[in-house]
């Protein structure tokens, strides 16, 4: 059973993270031209693996003092991965979506022990849009990214 004293701590620990998360700052210019932003589900060769990929690609540029960081979509955020093709850099996000079994008789006792945190959505994004964070010389930056084009969804043996 939760104390009072836990509940306050838990009350100025989610008003924190959601203050802060308010402050970020989201840039629309990017300091290179994005040639490519799309997204594609995805589904494994075994029932409940799934995902979703978030493709960001730029002209190959001169990324001296700069660093890829994560992508954040669908409420969701990972690291995000570079991969250099050719003239081409592209930014990844795997968003993997793997529905593990539950185990039945733990789970009611975990309810009754753990409280829920409401997850506040820090960027107010749509469906298809999407935050990449990225260093420049050593300053995190943001950029909100609209308009993802969704391609063909692939399936995986």
């Amino acid at each position: 059973m939760l104390t009072k004293s836990k509940y306050i701590l838990l009350f100025l620990v989610s008003s924190t993270l959601f203050y802060s998360c308010k402050s970020t700052k989201v840039n629309t210019n990017f300091p290179f031209k994005l040639i490519e932003t799309s997204y594609y589900r995805w589904s494994g060769g075994q029932p409940g693996v799934k995902g979703t990929n978030v493709v960001l690609k730029i002209r190959n540029a001169n990324l001296t003092n700069f660093e890829a960081d994560s992508i954040y979509f669908n409420n969701k955020v990972v690291k995000a991965e570079t991969h250099i093709k050719k003239d081409t850099i592209i930014f990844m996000g795997y968003f993997t979506e793997y529905k593990a079994p539950v185990d039945l008789e733990l789970t009611p006792q975990l309810n009754n022990k753990i409280p829920l945190l409401a997850f506040q959505n820090p960027y107010h994004l749509i469906d298809n849009e999407a935050i990449f964070t990225y260093f420049l010389n050593g300053k995190k930056q943001f950029i909100k990214i609209s308009n993802l084009k969704e391609t063909d969804k692939n399936y995986y043996p």
